[in-house]
């Protein structure tokens, strides 16, 4: 994955913004500056921007949707009006 995309989805800022970031030298990979946003990093690199680890948000959020999509406390009608995405109408 590009470091850009990685740091935008942990959060960082937006991809303009992290790409700032990266080419003013805030961000290391294993421990080594990186100045180019299209570097690909992979998910055992350590991310550090600013002197703060950067955790993969990303995973957790896809995880978090696809097994609530799955849990009945996620879905549910009201009448006829939907209360969520998998609701029966």
């Amino acid at each position: 994955m590009r470091l850009d995309k990685y740091l935008s989805n942990a959060g960082i800022g937006s991809r303009k913004d992290v790409k700032n970031i990266i080419s003013s030298g805030r961000v290391t990979v294993n421990g080594t500056p990186v100045r180019d946003s299209g570097f690909h990093i992979s998910e055992s690199d350590d991310v550090v921007c600013d002197n703060n680890a950067v955790s993969p948000v990303f995973k957790f959020l896809f995880e978090f949707k696809v097994s609530s999509a799955h849990s009945a406390s996620s879905v549910g009608s009201v009448g006829k009006r939907s209360t969520g995405p998998f609701s029966e109408r």
